[in-house]
């Protein structure tokens, strides 16, 4: 089936690019993608990557079907004989990063009342909103093996955007919090030198893990910074 999307490219400059900026949330240089009713589906900021952008449009047909297959499964009734149809559906909603999609999956995700599958399924659906992380930290200390090893999934899998909130964990007074935090941040940072070990997250003074996790923060926010574009050379004018 052919595919035809529609780029619109606007000048910020004056009141009515002002309009459009303060509309889509998205400044010079940003991508906004809309549906037909003027929904934002996805934004990207300070200078996206193509791969990102292409990778997103192809997954807005999984999204949509997703959303379809929710809206049938929750029509009958959710229970243990249809969750796991359900998670596959938040699966598929979850394959691009958007507000929509991280309130959708976090409504089943928190909900412990539902089947346990449904959870999991729903905490694995997160891996691409790392908007959700803070809200899964609690997950990695459950006394259920299935959630709590979904929760240790999911963080690592958001990447560096999911890092601060694992840093935030790092900080609890709680030591089964710090050691439950402290391997996916591992994991997503690899880099000793910043991590310590996990000898030092548990037991370590805690002027000392501050200071720590004060310099662990820093590195992560460079990190997360947009990389500055490498200039072109002007072609010089031939003679």
């Amino acid at each position: 089936m052919a595919k035809k999307y529609l780029t619109l490219r606007f000048n910020l400059r004056g009141a009515p690019g002002a309009e459009l900026a303060a509309k889509y949330k998205c400044g010079q240089c940003s991508i906004a993608i809309i549906d037909g009713d003027g929904e934002v589906l996805a934004r990207f900021l300070d200078h996206p990557h193509g791969f990102d952008i292409g990778d997103t449009i192809a997954a807005i047909p999984e999204v949509a079907a997703g959303y379809e297959q929710l809206a049938k499964e929750k029509e009958k009734g959710i229970t243990k004989g249809n969750a796991e149809s359900v998670a596959a559906a938040l699966k598929k909603i979850g394959a691009m990063e958007s507000k929509k999609a991280t309130e959708t999956i976090l409504e089943y995700a928190k909900d412990d009342k539902q089947p346990e599958a449904l959870q999991r399924g729903a905490i694995l659906a997160l891996a691409k909103q790392p908007e959700a992380a803070k809200e899964l930290i609690p997950y990695l200390t459950d006394k259920r093996y299935p959630i709590k090893s979904a929760a240790q999934t999911t963080l690592p899998a958001m990447g560096l955007k999911g890092l601060p909130a694992l840093l935030e964990g790092l900080a609890s007074d709680n030591v089964d919090v710090r050691t439950a935090c402290f391997s996916p941040a591992m994991t997503v940072t690899k880099n000793g030198k910043i991590a310590k070990d996990l000898t030092f997250w548990k037991s370590g003074k805690e002027d000392a893990r501050t200071k720590a996790l004060d310099e662990w923060k820093s590195w992560a926010e460079t990190q997360l910074k947009p990389k500055p574009k490498d200039k072109k050379e002007e072609p010089k004018a031939k003679k």
